[in-house]
């Protein structure tokens, strides 16, 4: 098992889509609109779409003070998300993509408000089991987990020692999910089938948002564009010592996983 890292957007922009599906949501609405208790009135008017496409501007939440200095003290979403709302946009939103990783935990937010239910058993219920990943769970940085890669670093005298397991272990939207291999290529095959989502709301989410030709965001997923009109959809993400990739054709049907 590896943890996913930047993978887990992929699993939190397909829970979205398929609330948008359902008639639940609109990527046009704001967060204010799901999330009331946001008090921050540049937050409060960003587009889900916005957050998607990481053309939002909000601040990566690993680089915040307030985060690094308490991150002992997050143990839920709502946790993380009053440590966002108190900072300020970092660009006028829609001017630019950048990513941070602030962008997903509001959209766990918003998955867990709108279905009823924690973002953990949601992705268990519509998007782990009828995806084909039986065994993929979250998990806290914190918990044991049987079979689970360790990632390593060095040390002052080039002495391997393993990397802290914190970064990239929280179960809220941006990191947390651990899986296989082979249980992502199931995946992949499922979502291109339909299985998961009708092929109009995929097409949306493997639109790119910046230039293709040089790999851009969609929504959840990055995208390369190719001079025959093929592209790869791919996701990828890691910390010293470890690291995930996964892209496949929509066209071509292939899908490659590398962790």
């Amino acid at each position: 098992q590896f943890n996913m890292f930047g993978i887990t957007e992929s699993f939190t922009a397909l829970g979205i889509m398929q609330l948008v599906q359902q008639g639940k949501i609109n990527l046009d609405a704001t967060v204010g609109t799901y999330l009331p208790q946001f008090t921050n009135p540049q937050i409060k008017k960003l587009t889900l779409e916005q957050l998607l496409s990481h053309s939002s501007g909000l601040t990566d939440y690993y680089k915040l003070p307030n985060y690094v200095g308490n991150f002992l003290t997050v143990t839920s979403i709502s946790d993380l998300t009053k440590i966002i709302d108190k900072e300020p946009l970092q660009f006028e939103p829609g001017s630019m993509v950048q990513r941070s990783p602030s962008n997903y935990v509001i959209l766990a937010a918003i998955i867990e408000k709108i279905s009823g239910q924690s973002y953990s058993n949601y992705l268990k219920q519509y998007i782990f089991t009828p995806g084909g990943l039986n065994n993929a769970a979250l998990y806290y940085w914190y918990e044991s987990v049987s079979n689970k890669a360790v990632g390593y670093t060095f040390d002052d005298n080039n002495k391997p020692i393993t990397n802290a397991a914190f970064w990239g272990a929280y179960p809220f939207g941006a990191d947390g999910v651990y899986c296989n291999a082979e249980e992502l290529v199931a995946f992949l095959k499922n979502l291109s089938d339909g299985k998961l989502l009708s092929n109009t709301y995929l097409d949306k989410m493997f639109t790119a948002y910046t230039d293709p030709d040089v790999g851009g965001y969609g929504l959840g997923w990055k995208i390369k564009q190719y001079a025959d009109s093929s592209k790869v959809i791919y996701q990828s993400g890691g910390v010293q010592g470890l690291s995930t990739f996964i892209s496949y054709s929509p066209v071509q049907k292939y899908a490659v996983v590398v962790l």
